[in-house]
C-alpha cells in the first residue's frame, strides 16, 4: 500500500448491492482474469489446480508481464521443483502438477482481498473482504460498508489489493477483517449499522399498520434465512402476519432487549417498538450493539446480512418514495408559521432571538407533521434529513451571514426566494465552502501525524513509550482494553485525523 507502484491491485468504480453479505465484494471477471494469486499444490487442492493448468486459455490470460521494451506479454506459468515453467506449447505430461508446486492462478470466489477508498485516514478505512466474481465492470459492496470507508455511490473509486504471500493473507484476515474491527476504537459502537434505505425500511416495518399475507411472509422468511413461520396474528377471514412478527425473523431466539423510549424485545420477539427509530441504528443503546455484546460478532454480522436482504425485499413489497407533497404543510400550520415569522420580524433585533425562532419552528414541524409523511419517516428513523433541513424547505431559511452581517430570510425553498434572498443564501453557502477548503489536502494531516506517532506504543507496564528512545510519553494509557505492544500512536493519529476532517466538513452533512 505504501509503495508508489504495485502489480497486484485494481481500481474501479464503486457500486452497491444490498443482497451481498457485509463481508463480501464483487470483483469484475475481467479483473479476476488479469490478477493472479500463488497457491501451493497439496493433496486437497491438486485436482482443482490441475484443471486450471489444463485449461490453457485460462492460464494464458491470467497474468500480464512487462518486458524490457515495456511491451505487455501474456504468459501462463507454474513454479515446480524450483524452476519456473512456461505453459505455452507444453505437452499434457509436462503440465502434470506435483505436490509442492506453486500455481499462479486467477482470482476466484472465496479469495481474501482488502480494500480502501483514498484518502484512508483512519484504521477502519482499510477492510478485508471475501471476493466473489461477477460479469460486471465495477466493484460492488454492501451499502452498509460505505460508512467505515467514508464512501458512497456517486462516482467514488475503490482500491482493491490482492495479498500474495500466505503470511500476508493471514495478516489481512486477522488485522483487517471486519470481525476483528467490528467495534470502533473511539466510541465502542459498531463501525457498520443499518443506514439510509435499510434504516427507514426497518422503521416502517415495525410500524403498527403493516400486515403481510402468507406468500409475502414466506418471501421475507426466505431472505431472513428462516424456514418456519410464527402463528399468524390474524386468522380469519384471512391469515395475516404483523410487521413485528416479520422483524422477529431477524432476531436471535434468546434475545432480551429494552430501551427507555419504549422498545421491548422478549425471547426474540418484538413486543413494542416506540416512536423513535434510533435503536435500529448503531448507537450506544442500539439493538445491533446489544446483539454484538450478548451473542458475539458473528451473530451481529449475520443479523446485518439478513436485515439487508429481507428489508430490501420488504421495500419491493411496500414501496417508498418522496415527492413535493411531503414538503407541503396544512393551511393551519402555514398560518401559524407566518404569524410566528411576522412577530419575530417586528419585535426581534438580536441574532440569538432569530436563532430561537428557528429552533421553535423546527420543533413545531417535527411534532405536527402527520405520521404518514415520508420526510417525517426518514427523520424519525434517522436515515436522512433533520429538523433543520425540514425548516429550510418548509418554513424559512433563517439567519444568513453575509460579509459579517446577519440577515434573516423568512421564506423557504417551498415558497420561493426573490433574487436578493437567493444571492444572500448563495454567498453564505459559498463562504462556508471556502472556509472548509482552507484545510490541507486530505492525506497531508494523516501522513504528518502518522510519521510522528508511528513509533509510540503501549509498554508491558502500562505506560506509553517511544519505541526507539523508550522515553515515557504517558504514564497511564486511557483505554483499558488495549494490549501491550499495540501501536497506540498510530491509533491516536488516525482518531485525530478523523475528528479534524469531520469538523472541517460538517457543514456539508445533510
Amino acid at each position: 500500500i505504501l509503495s508508489k507502484m504495485t502489480q497486484y491491485c485494481a481500481i474501479a468504480l464503486l457500486t452497491g448491492d444490498a443482497y451481498l453479505g457485509v463481508e463480501e465484494i464483487l470483483i469484475p471477471d475481467e479483473i479476476s482474469r488479469q490478477v493472479t494469486l500463488p497457491e501451493r499444490v497439496t493433496g486437497f487442492n491438486a485436482d482443482k489446480l490441475q484443471a486450471i493448468v489444463n485449461d490453457l486459455q485460462v492460464c494464458l490470460a491470467c497474468l500480464y508481464c512487462f518486458g524490457f521494451d515495456f511491451r505487455k506479454y501474456q504468459v501462463g506459468f507454474i513454479e515446480q521443483n524450483g524452476v519456473t515453467c512456461d505453459l505455452r506449447g507444453q505437452s499434457a505430461e509436462r503440465r502434470q502438477l506435483e505436490i509442492g508446486a506453486v500455481v499462479h492462478r486467477p482470482v476466484r470466489d472465496g479469495d481474501l482481498v482488502f480494500v480502501s477508498r483514498h484518502p484512508a485516514v483512519y484504521k477502519h478505512s482499510v477492510i478485508a473482504l471475501i471476493a466473489r466474481i461477477h460479469p460486471g465492470k465495477s466493484f460492488r459492496i454492501n451499502p452498509l460498508v460505505c460508512s467505515p470507508l467514508k464512501g458512497d455511490f456517486d462516482g467514488d473509486r475503490l482500491h482493491v489489493y490482492f495479498p500474495q504471500a500466505e503470511d500476508a493473507r493471514v495478516e489481512t484476515k486477522e488485522l483487517m477483517g471486519l470481525k476483528q474491527q467490528f467495534q470502533a476504537l473511539s466510541s465502542g459502537n459498531p463501525v457498520i449499522s443499518l443506514t439510509q434505505d435499510m434504516l427507514v425500511a426497518a422503521y416502517i416495518l415495525v410500524s403498527r399498520h403493516i400486515f403481510f399475507t402468507a406468500p409475502q411472509m414466506q418471501q421475507l422468511a426466505l431472505h431472513a434465512d428462516r424456514w418456519s413461520l410464527p402463528d399468524p396474528a390474524i386468522v380469519k377471514p384471512l391469515a395475516l402476519w404483523t410487521g413485528f412478527q416479520a422483524f422477529g425473523l431477524l432476531l436471535p431466539s434468546e434475545l432480551a432487549f429494552s430501551t427507555r423510549t419504549g422498545v421491548l424485545i422478549s425471547d426474540g420477539e418484538l413486543v413494542t417498538a416506540g416512536d423513535d427509530g434510533s435503536w435500529l441504528g448503531g448507537g450506544t443503546d442500539s439493538l445491533l450493539r446489544a446483539i454484538h455484546e450478548k451473542f458475539g460478532v458473528a451473530e451481529a454480522i449475520g443479523y446485518l446480512d439478513s436485515c439487508c436482504s429481507m428489508l430490501k425485499e420488504f421495500l419491493h413489497i411496500e414501496g417508498f418514495s418522496i415527492g413535493l407533497g411531503d414538503f407541503n404543510v396544512s393551511d393551519r400550520q402555514r398560518e401559524a408559521i407566518s404569524e410566528l415569522l411576522a412577530y419575530a420580524k417586528e419585535n426581534y433585533v438580536e441574532e440569538q432571538d432569530f436563532r430561537d425562532v428557528e429552533r421553535c419552528l423546527e420543533v413545531k414541524i417535527k411534532n405536527q407533521t402527520r405520521r404518514g409523511n415520508r420526510l417525517h419517516m426518514m427523520m424519525k428513523a434517522g436515515s436522512k434529513g433533520s429538523a433543520s433541513s425540514a425548516r429550510i424547505h418548509v418554513a424559512c431559511l433563517g439567519v444568513q451571514v453575509v460579509h459579517g452581517r446577519s440577515e434573516f430570510i423568512d421564506k423557504s425553498f417551498w415558497s420561493g426566494l426573490d433574487p436578493s434572498e437567493f444571492w444572500q443564501h448563495s454567498v453564505c453557502t459559498r463562504a462556508t465552502l471556502l472556509k472548509s477548503l482552507t484545510m490541507h489536502d486530505a492525506g497531508t494531516l494523516a501522513s504528518t501525524l502518522m510519521n510522528h506517532l508511528e513509533d509510540v506504543y503501549l509498554a508491558y507496564d502500562g505506560t506509553v513509550r517511544h519505541r526507539q528512545s523508550e522515553q515515557v510519553v504517558q504514564l497511564v494509557y486511557g483505554n483499558e482494553s488495549a494490549q501491550p505492544g499495540e501501536a497506540v500512536g498510530a491509533l491516536a493519529a488516525s482518531f485525530i485525523t478523523e475528528q479534524a476532517y469531520d469538523t472541517a466538513y460538517e457543514d456539508f452533512k445533510v
